[in-house]
């Protein structure tokens, strides 16, 4: 019996027995989810994951409710991934939040997504647990000028108010006993060692996770606004027309300073609808999920973290070398598993390709 069925079954169950095993089937949910996640985190888990939210209308058509609605449970939906994804241990996450073409549908529905923004932006950097209990760092990645005033100025508070989260976890040695305690702050780095005068020692291991939100957004003015910075660089002579590269240009993309996209997830469709177009060419694994945004889970996306574990050595193998040479990226089709259709994009080396100036490259602010 699927979950679904189960759910429904427990639905004719009398009242007074109903909210009891609702309960109980909700907690054996969460401790086998727990479980599942535990067991994949010792294998090699992505750093950086992107996820093109689709469906939320599609959704709200099928389960015969406006519009508005299908876009606020596609909302919930993205706060239940971010807490997976941090469970998970990745370290950033990428969602496609609203596309700059969007403007062009129906005035109501845009307004409506506007008001959206307003509520979940502060939402976010205010009273979101996850956010709190992994120190998570919003950024925004587009073009905020094209949002109301209002609506950038919420972005901008987000991403201000949460600049400096960083997660600790404290580790303290009391004679043969280790008590362990974990809090955020706002002191960057990544880990240092402290000492007290009783010989204690404490180690204070600290990062930052990082969730990243598209909007207004699409890939094109990502390249064009690197494109335009460069350009900006080569006339005020801080950049020479023989150093501009591939990796020239992705130190001026906006997402220069997070780890390379591992895995590139959308639901719904398959398209790739101008979602970090340039992130996702090469190394990284492509998954199209056959369901709604709404209805996307952790068991929706273990065949791309099975398939991203399984080309780990691959994976790290084909990006050292690019690190010194310049590949050429090569898309590969492979056969649907799980009911998905799954393009896996790997590099070959081009045996022609010159080698990378190793000297550093100006970025242009």
């Amino acid at each position: 019996m699927s979950l679904v069925a189960l759910r429904s079954a427990l639905a004719a169950v009398p009242s007074h027995f109903s909210s009891t095993l609702t309960l109980a089937y909700d907690t054996a949910c969460n401790v086998l989810e727990r479980t599942v996640i535990n067991a994949m985190k010792q294998g090699p888990m992505p750093r950086h994951v992107g996820f093109v939210m689709d469906g939320n209308r599609r959704f709200a058509q099928k389960i015969n409710v406006n519009t508005g609605e299908g876009h606020y449970a596609g909302s919930k939906q993205g706060e239940k991934v971010l807490k997976m994804c941090m469970d998970l241990g990745i370290d950033v996450v990428t969602v496609y939040a609203f596309s700059i073409e969007n403007f062009k549908r129906p005035k109501e529905e845009v307004d409506y997504l506007m008001q959206l923004f307003r509520e979940k932006f502060t939402e976010l950097c205010l009273h979101n647990d996850t956010v709190r209990e992994y120190g998570v760092q919003i950024r925004f990645l587009g073009n905020l000028d094209l949002l109301p005033p209002d609506v950038a100025d919420a972005a901008r508070k987000a991403m201000e108010m949460t600049k400096n989260n960083t997660r600790y976890d404290f580790l303290f040695f009391v004679g043969p006993y280790t008590c362990k305690w974990r809090g955020i702050g706002s002191e960057g780095g990544r880990g240092r060692v402290l000492s007290d005068t009783n010989t204690h020692s404490t180690i204070v291991p600290h990062f930052s996770r990082i969730f990243n939100i598209c909007c207004p957004y699409t890939a094109r003015d990502e390249i064009t606004t690197a494109m335009r910075k460069i350009v900006q660089g080569v006339e005020r002579d801080e950049i020479k027309p023989e150093q501009i590269d591939d990796y020239m240009i992705e130190q001026h993309l906006f997402t220069a300073d997070c780890p390379p996209l591992d895995i590139w997830v959308r639901t719904s469709e398959y398209r790739l609808s101008d979602f970090l177009l340039w992130q996702s060419c090469r190394n990284c694994h492509v998954q199209f999920v056959d369901c709604y945004w709404p209805e996307f889970s952790l068991w929706k996306f273990l065949p791309a973290l099975f398939e991203y574990q399984v080309n780990y050595a691959e994976l790290q193998r084909n990006r050292s070398r690019s690190r010194s040479t310049l590949a050429t990226p090569t898309l590969l089709l492979t056969e649907p598993t799980l009911s998905d259709q799954k393009l896996k994009f790997e590099v070959t080396e081009n045996e022609q390709c010159r080698r990378r100036t190793p000297s550093p490259v100006p970025r242009v602010a």
